[in-house]
């Protein structure tokens, strides 16, 4: 899977939005970097909640 890092969706974000109106774009970029924190916290939540039903069934 070639998922886009972190940083590089951030810049990214920003760079487009800069060229409208910066706090616009920086605003806009913080919030959707804490989307993918947040996205990325509850990805590692469900690897672990699926690790221990398989260790409980295994």
């Amino acid at each position: 899977m070639s998922a886009i890092a972190y940083k590089d969706t951030y810049q990214l974000v920003f760079d487009r939005l800069t060229e409208q109106d910066s706090t616009t774009a920086e605003r806009t970029a913080r919030l959707l970097a804490q989307v993918i924190d947040h996205l990325e916290q509850r990805r590692e939540l469900d690897r672990q909640e699926i690790e221990e039903m398989v260790h409980k069934l295994g």
